[in-house]
Parts: C-alpha cells; structure tokens; sequence
C-alpha cells in the first residue's frame, strides 16, 4: 500500500472515478440542461470533470516534489526530451505493433457487436451524419488537451516514479493503472484498447522519453476517432 501511494498509481484510480462520472452523469446532465449534442456534451465533460481536476493533480503532484511547470523540469522531470533517431524508430515500431494487435480484435468485436463497440453509447450516435461532421472541429482542440493532458500526468509524472519503486516493472504497472482508467468506456472497448495500453508504457520506459508516448497516442487515438466519425470502419 505504501508503494502504491509513494508511486502516486492511486491516480489512475481517482481518474477512473472522474471518468466513470464525466462519462454516466456528467455528459446526459450537459446534453439536458444545455442542450447541447451528446458527443459535444461529452467532451464538454471529460474537460470539466476529469481533464482540470486531474491537472490540479498533476500540479500537486510536481509542487509536493519541489518542482514547478518550468523547462527543466519539463526536461528532466517529466521526460520530454529531443526525439533521437532510436526514439523515433521505438514509437514506430510500437505504433505498428498496436495497430496490428488492435485491428482484429476491433473488427471480431465490431462485426459481432456493431459500432458501439467500438465507441460507447454516451458519447452520442456515430457516425456522424453530414448535418452533425462540425463536431470533428470541436473534437480536434480536445483531441489535442486530451493527449497531451493524460501523457503528461501518466507518462512524465506517474511512470518515473514508478520506475523508482517498480524497476524494470513499472511499465507493467503503468499498463494496469492506465486499463483502470478506461474501465468507465466498457469491457468491449477497454479489450481493444490491451495492445496500446501494453506497448505504450513499455516503449516510454525503454525510451526515457514522454514524447514517444504522445506520439504513439496522437497517432493511434486520432485517425481511429475519426476513421470511426466518418462511417468508414
């Protein structure tokens, strides 16, 4: 327990919690009270409800350490360092691995189950018909907060410390915690999500560097979003 809370992994499980509640009461509540499109209502959501309060963490987290949000600390503390050329072949390679992993297992459960397994009900019909594409605009800026907000917290301020207390293990705890997170999206969508969450934390541990994790979520997370948007999975 000691370790658990020293390595800071009970933050997965208070995003869980903020997920779980963004995602089943949050988003129906701001999609009734607004009026707003339920997959608006749901990014809307995701940032007020889990996205700031887990960057309050993240900022409580650096400060308890004695750090604050500066360059170095950005550097050395959370890892965002230059991509070398072994860095860039890892996040490619890792890239290819979670989409040979992840594809047949998202179409075994999209031919048995339809495209709602592959983005949960909340998130609101998909895809999206022509009159409703103007979302792709308001999900682009959100795409980018979302990435960039959960490597940072997972990636360059969880995962180190971590790697303190777990070794050469932590990667495997990083891959446990960040499953923990998305058990609010569904057993369905949290099966396909295995490969990424494996090879993800593996290859930012083997790296050393928090960009490689950006990079290979950016890579999958987007054009699958949209991919799925567009009807054309």
């Amino acid at each position: 327990m000691r370790a658990f809370v020293s390595s800071a992994t009970w933050v997965f499980v208070l995003g869980a919690f903020l997920m779980w509640f963004a995602n089943h009461s949050a988003a129906g509540w701001i999609a009734t009270t607004l009026g707003a499109d339920p997959l608006l209502a749901w990014f809307l959501a995701v940032l007020a409800v889990a996205a700031i309060p887990l960057a309050f963490v993240a900022g409580l987290i650096l400060s308890r350490e004695g750090y604050a949000f500066t360059a170095l600390s950005w550097r050395e503390r959370l890892r965002f360092q230059t991509m070398t050329a072994p860095d860039w072949r890892a996040a490619l390679i890792a890239v290819g691995a979670v989409a040979l992993g992840s594809t047949p297992i998202a179409v075994l459960l999209y031919s048995i189950y339809g495209p709602e397994a592959l983005e949960p009900p909340f998130m609101g019909t998909i895809p999206l018909e022509p009159d409703r594409l103007w979302l792709l605009l308001a999900w682009f800026p959100f795409w980018i907060v979302n990435i960039l907000g959960e490597e940072i917290l997972w990636r360059g301020i969880v995962q180190p410390r971590q790697e303190k207390i777990y070794g050469s293990r932590a990667w495997m705890i990083n891959a446990a915690g960040w499953g923990i997170f998305h058990i609010a999206f569904g057993w369905k969508l949290l099966v396909m999500l295995i490969p990424i969450l494996i090879v993800l934390p593996w290859t930012v541990q083997k790296t050393a560097n928090s960009w490689t994790g950006i990079f290979i979520h950016a890579v999958l997370n987007g054009p699958s979003f949209i991919a799925v948007s567009l009807g054309l999975f």
